[in-house]
């Protein structure tokens, strides 16, 4: 499967999320056929929040989706690389999708700042970095830069640059909206 198809498949099964139709998932036959290995045609970078089911918003089964979760969907330091790069290089998945979502907590924290605990506050910072604090703008528009800075890091990593040069690996941006569920694409990095 090639980038395209994979991001058309999770675009319609996000249709489906949206509509309220979810295709039926037979969890005990899934489970058995992914026990030996797993194959997903994507990788999806999203945030912790509890509001982001990734295989829901998707309408994708056990063992189709390598999904990353970290606070803000950001790629912060060396394990979150690692999982990036074991998707792509080793599991070879065609399609990576940065998802941001509306009402953020983590960029929230990120743009009103405040006295936090090492860990987040080291979190904080990178965010703050990443959506380049002006106090200008929604709350939607922070989350789309620390999705499109998200990509930007991804890109300085040379095993990505150079999946996405020769045409093994497409990358989308998008953001999940709450109230209606759906999917809205913002950027798609891939070699013409």
């Amino acid at each position: 499967m090639k980038g395209e198809q994979a991001l058309e498949v999770l675009l319609k099964g996000n249709e489906r999320f949206v509509k309220g139709e979810h295709t039926f998932h037979d969890l005990l036959k899934e489970r058995l056929l992914t026990a030996d290995g797993q194959h997903p045609f994507a990788t999806v970078i999203a945030c912790s929040d509890s509001r982001e089911p990734v295989e829901y918003i998707f309408d994708q089964g056990l063992g189709d989706l390598f999904v990353i979760r970290t606070a803000g969907n950001t790629l912060h330091g060396e394990d979150s690389f690692a999982s990036l790069e074991y998707a792509v290089m080793h599991l070879n998945t065609p399609l990576v999708v940065v998802l941001g979502h509306e009402d953020c907590g983590a960029v929230k924290a990120a743009l009103a700042g405040g006295e936090e605990e090492q860990e987040l506050l080291h979190l904080i910072q990178h965010l703050q970095r990443n959506i380049e604090v002006e106090k200008q703008g929604s709350l939607l528009d922070y989350v789309k830069r620390n999705v499109r800075a998200t990509i930007k890091r991804m890109l300085s990593k040379e095993f990505i640059k150079r999946k996405v040069e020769c045409g093994e690996l497409m990358i989308v941006g998008a953001v999940h909206h709450l109230a209606s569920g759906r999917v809205e694409v913002i950027e798609v990095v891939k070699h013409d």
